[in-house]
């Protein structure tokens, strides 16, 4: 009996050492998950601040070419009460000729903004 006694302790003692091994192994797993998920929650964060610096230049870029349209509308409409009509007719030219390059450099921005994406 006592041999008995003796086998079911020392079997106990081997679960209670397996099973101690068991958690700590499992704990560590955990906490290397929690690192690596805080880890990927932090480039998400970098990647995200990227993209809206980016949105802003952009954004930024399309705003400054939008206000140059009107100044140079604005232009030819003074232009048609003070100046002869071929002097107007140059300057519509010339106005197109700016939209028509600021509408490019639009289109650029976009296709630079989707190639990001």
């Amino acid at each position: 009996m006592s041999s008995d006694s003796t086998t079911s302790a020392g079997v106990s003692a081997m679960i209670r050492v397996l099973s101690d091994s068991l958690l700590r192994t499992e704990l560590a797993e955990m906490e290397m998950i929690k690192a690596r998920e805080a880890a990927r929650l932090e480039a998400e964060k970098r990647r995200l601040e990227m993209e809206v610096d980016l949105t802003q230049m952009v954004l930024q870029t399309h705003l400054q070419a939008m206000s140059s349209l009107p100044v140079g509308e604005h232009k030819i409409y003074q232009a048609q009460r003070k100046r002869k009509r071929s002097d107007v007719e140059e300057l519509e030219s010339s106005t197109r000729e700016k939209s028509i390059a600021l509408l490019g450099l639009l289109q650029l921005n976009l296709i630079f903004w989707n190639s990001l994406t």
